[in-house]
């Protein structure tokens, strides 16, 4: 029995040193330190030309539209555009056309007439609306800029993307849009292109 203890006991020592030994190994770590991460940005600027700086915005109020009339040609030979993408991000931009109307009388926003044509793309257009549909028949962030594929509309960065805006009053109008006025604000909205 006694030899049976001892024998024990001696594996329990191997065992120990063993299960020792397993955790006597050298050991080292390094660390890397300082990282930062930065993101960038979405950013559309726009210009009415395409030789002058981009901006956020284009004041129009010296763009004034008065005394129209039925038949009308509003921007005779268009009025040009130009959307460019300054994002920071190497990221495509969808854009988007929203028309909202700040003051003035439905005769006149349902009288006035437009439509939008890329300078390039083969000459990819819009079809006419008026004022108050394209006000109106919009979703989410407005009216998507679509290309001849169906396919959104996306500047890449650095990228500039020209167009031309028509505006016509319709022939038909009559009585109803005398003395009227109307102001407007258009918005072009960007996002990421997934």
């Amino acid at each position: 029995m006694k030899n049976i203890i001892k024998s024990l006991v001696v594996v329990v020592a191997v065992a120990a040193v063993a299960g020792m030994a397993t955790y006597s190994y050298f050991s080292d770590s390094v660390v890397v330190s300082d990282i930062t991460l930065s993101s960038g940005n979405a950013d559309l600027k726009i210009s009415d030309n395409v030789s002058s700086d981009f901006q956020d915005n284009v004041d129009a109020s010296s763009f004034a539209m008065n005394e129209v009339y039925p038949g009308q040609d509003l921007l005779p030979g268009g009025y040009n555009f130009y959307l460019k993408n300054e994002s920071d991000s190497a990221i495509g931009l969808d854009t988007y056309f929203k028309l909202q109307t700040t003051s003035g009388d439905y005769a006149l926003c349902d009288a006035v007439d437009l439509k939008l044509k890329r300078m390039k793309m083969d000459g990819y257009e819009t079809d006419w609306h008026s004022l108050c549909w394209w006000r109106d028949n919009f979703t989410g962030n407005g009216w998507r800029m679509m290309n001849t594929t169906g396919e959104p509309e996306v500047i890449l960065q650095n990228g500039v993307h020209s167009w031309t805006a028509y505006a016509k009053v319709d022939e038909n109008a009559g009585n109803e849009i005398q003395g009227q006025t109307l102001g407007l604000n258009i918005t072009f909205f960007a996002e990421q292109h997934h």
